[in-house]
Protein backbone atom coordinates (compact mmCIF):
# COMPACT_ATOMS: atom_id res chain seq x y z
CA UNK A 1 0.00 0.00 0.00
CA UNK A 2 1.28 3.44 -0.85
CA UNK A 3 0.02 6.98 -0.57
CA UNK A 4 -1.04 7.27 -4.22
CA UNK A 5 -3.17 4.15 -3.94
CA UNK A 6 -4.83 5.39 -0.75
CA UNK A 7 -5.43 8.84 -2.23
CA UNK A 8 -7.02 7.25 -5.29
CA UNK A 9 -9.28 5.06 -3.17
CA UNK A 10 -10.35 7.91 -0.90
CA UNK A 11 -10.99 10.22 -3.85
CA UNK A 12 -13.18 7.62 -5.52
CA UNK A 13 -15.18 7.16 -2.34
CA UNK A 14 -15.49 10.88 -1.62
CA UNK A 15 -16.38 11.88 -5.18
CA UNK A 16 -18.45 8.85 -6.05
CA UNK A 17 -16.77 7.71 -9.23
CA UNK A 18 -13.46 6.99 -10.86
CA UNK A 19 -13.66 9.74 -13.51
CA UNK A 20 -14.18 12.49 -10.95
CA UNK A 21 -11.38 11.09 -8.80
CA UNK A 22 -9.05 11.11 -11.81
CA UNK A 23 -9.90 14.74 -12.58
CA UNK A 24 -9.45 15.69 -8.93
CA UNK A 25 -6.00 14.08 -8.76
CA UNK A 26 -4.98 15.33 -12.24
CA UNK A 27 -4.32 11.84 -13.58
CA UNK A 28 -5.98 9.63 -16.15
CA UNK A 29 -8.90 7.38 -15.37
CA UNK A 30 -6.76 4.38 -16.25
CA UNK A 31 -4.13 5.49 -13.69
CA UNK A 32 -6.79 5.60 -10.97
CA UNK A 33 -8.10 2.20 -11.99
CA UNK A 34 -4.58 0.77 -11.96
CA UNK A 35 -3.94 2.12 -8.45
CA UNK A 36 -7.21 0.71 -7.19
CA UNK A 37 -6.67 -2.66 -8.86
CA UNK A 38 -3.14 -2.98 -7.48
CA UNK A 39 -4.42 -2.17 -3.99
CA UNK A 40 -7.13 -4.81 -4.29
CA UNK A 41 -4.65 -7.39 -5.59
CA UNK A 42 -2.13 -6.63 -2.86
CA UNK A 43 -4.65 -7.47 -0.14
CA UNK A 44 -6.77 -9.90 -2.17
CA UNK A 45 -9.96 -7.95 -1.52
CA UNK A 46 -12.62 -6.15 -3.55
CA UNK A 47 -13.11 -2.60 -2.30
CA UNK A 48 -15.76 -1.24 -4.65
CA UNK A 49 -18.85 -2.53 -6.38
CA UNK A 50 -18.49 -1.64 -10.04
CA UNK A 51 -21.49 -2.19 -12.26
CA UNK A 52 -21.78 -1.69 -15.99
CA UNK A 53 -23.75 1.47 -16.75
CA UNK A 54 -23.78 2.67 -13.14
CA UNK A 55 -21.72 5.80 -12.67
CA UNK A 56 -21.61 5.89 -8.88
CA UNK A 57 -19.52 3.26 -7.12
CA UNK A 58 -20.39 1.79 -3.74
CA UNK A 59 -18.20 0.20 -1.10
CA UNK A 60 -18.16 -3.52 -0.46
CA UNK A 61 -18.12 -4.68 3.15
CA UNK A 62 -14.34 -5.03 2.83
CA UNK A 63 -14.26 -1.56 1.30
CA UNK A 64 -16.12 -0.16 4.31
CA UNK A 65 -13.51 -1.61 6.66
CA UNK A 66 -10.63 -0.51 4.44
CA UNK A 67 -12.10 3.02 4.25
CA UNK A 68 -11.59 3.43 8.01
CA UNK A 69 -7.99 2.24 7.69
CA UNK A 70 -7.38 4.57 4.74
CA UNK A 71 -8.65 7.54 6.75
CA UNK A 72 -6.20 6.70 9.54
CA UNK A 73 -3.39 6.30 7.02
CA UNK A 74 -4.22 9.69 5.51
CA UNK A 75 -4.26 11.26 8.96
CA UNK A 76 -0.88 9.75 9.88
CA UNK A 77 0.68 11.02 6.66
CA UNK A 78 -0.71 14.49 7.37
CA UNK A 79 0.63 14.43 10.93
CA UNK A 80 4.01 13.29 9.68
CA UNK A 81 4.16 16.13 7.18
CA UNK A 82 3.23 18.62 9.88
CA UNK A 83 5.68 17.33 12.49
CA UNK A 84 8.01 20.25 11.91
CA UNK A 85 5.28 22.75 12.79
CA UNK A 86 4.40 20.79 15.96
CA UNK A 87 7.70 21.61 17.61
CA UNK A 88 7.41 23.51 20.84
Amino acid sequence: MNLKQVQAFLSIVRLGNISKAANHLYVTQSAISLRLNSLEKEYDIVLLNREQGVRRVTLTSEGERFYQIALKYESLISETRNIKSMRE
